[in-house]
């Protein structure tokens, strides 16, 4: 179906988005869609991941087209400016997410080789919990930068503002002090 707006360039179009006009924004979209698609599924390497960008791009499109700026380039690079922030946002959440996610087996994995006795993850959340309480919070701070956060010991020193020697025995005296209060939930049996 040819739109009223088929004929007319991107250019033209935002101002009308920016206007709240649907039928060019549908306009927009249908041009733009898999090209947005096509960069998101190239930077996050999944399907519903990229889907998702997709939508936020044009949520953004439509809550952001009055700052389109013509003398700063083509539509089709601000639109592209915007897919790849978008994308990059979405590997760093779920980046944060799968390190969140999975931190309790590996973080008590860490601490200790051996198995943990306590089988419900609930109770083994409130035992770490309890664990990082009771350490020093420099240390604990440095902890759950590196373990929680999914930092490497340079960005946690860069965020922490502290020198990478000092994030690295913070971290070391923390391991230490976590596996000393952990002991007795550890299976020390071989």
């Amino acid at each position: 179906m040819n739109s009223k707006y088929s004929s007319i360039n991107e250019s033209e179009l935002l101002p009308k988005i920016a206007n709240k006009d649907e039928e060019a924004f549908s306009e927009l979209y249908n041009r733009f869609s898999q090209v947005v698609y096509n960069l998101s599924y190239r930077v996050v390497k999944n399907t519903s991941d990229a889907e998702e960008v997709v939508q936020k791009v044009f949520i953004q499109i439509w809550n952001k087209a009055e700052n389109y700026d013509q003398s700063r380039g083509a539509v089709s690079t601000w639109i592209m400016n915007i897919t790849r922030s978008r994308a990059i946002d979405k590997i760093r959440s779920l980046k944060k997410t799968r390190s969140t996610v999975s931190m309790d087996d590996t973080f008590v994995q860490f601490i200790s080789p051996k198995g943990f006795i306590i089988e419900d993850a609930a109770e083994k959340r409130e035992i770490i919990k309890e664990a990082l309480s009771k350490i020093p919070p420099e240390q604990k701070t440095v902890v759950k930068t590196i373990y929680f956060e999914g930092h490497t010991h340079t960005e946690a020193a860069k965020e922490l503002d502290i020198p990478v020697g000092t994030v690295k025995t913070r971290l070391r005296l923390g391991i230490l002090k976590l596996r000393e209060l952990m002991a007795p939930y550890i299976d020390v049996q071989d």
